[in-house]
């Protein structure tokens, strides 16, 4: 089911801020150098989706936690509930692709218990909505390079016979999902 709801909010594409009257914005990988601007700063909440790959989500995690957490906000990913072992490759060999975004869900589980994870099955690729953030921690920072190299050969199939529940994908509830939004 595919869920539909109006949002006080803007998408920014790379390389064009417009911030005016927004509080979610938009942070996509796509260059191979990424900053975050002064304007991207000023918004309490973001929404990562970029390059399909799980260390450039979780670079933009980690600088996005460091620099804009506060007690409420939280951060929005896509594409974090894989639909089969093609579709979820490093590299794109199918028009509909996620890549490795998925494994984020598993470091972030593993490295950041603290955070609250809500992996909601939202039509077509998964959305997930993470809060607890904590601009303090430096755990991801510092295990970085250590992640990377533990999940960079990991792929779908190890995830076993039950994806959903390995990565905590939960139907995808309006309600739970405005309650984010809406505080």
């Amino acid at each position: 089911m595919l869920l539909s709801f109006s949002l006080n909010c803007v998408c920014i594409p790379q390389g064009h801020p417009d911030s005016y009257g927004s509080y979610l914005a938009y942070i996509s990988s796509k260059k191979e150098k990424h900053t975050l601007s002064k304007e991207i700063l000023k918004f309490r909440n973001k929404f990562i989706d970029g390059m399909h790959l799980f260390e450039y989500v979780l670079r933009d995690f980690i600088n996005i936690e460091k620099r804009c957490a506060s007690k409420d906000s939280f951060i929005v990913l896509h594409d974090t509930v894989p639909r089969d072992k093609v579709t979820s490759e490093r590299n794109r060999t199918t028009n509909f692709w996620t890549g490795d975004v998925f494994k984020i869900i598993l470091i972030l589980k593993k490295y950041r218990p603290d955070l609250k994870i809500y992996n909601a099955d939202a039509a077509p690729t998964g959305l997930t909505i993470v809060s607890n953030l904590d601009s303090s921690s430096d755990i991801l920072f510092n295990n970085y390079e250590k992640i990377v190299n533990e999940y960079v050969g990991m792929d779908f199939d190890n995830l076993g016979k039950d994806v959903r529940s390995e990565l905590g994908v939960e139907v995808a509830d309006i309600d739970r999902i405005k309650s984010f939004f809406y505080t």
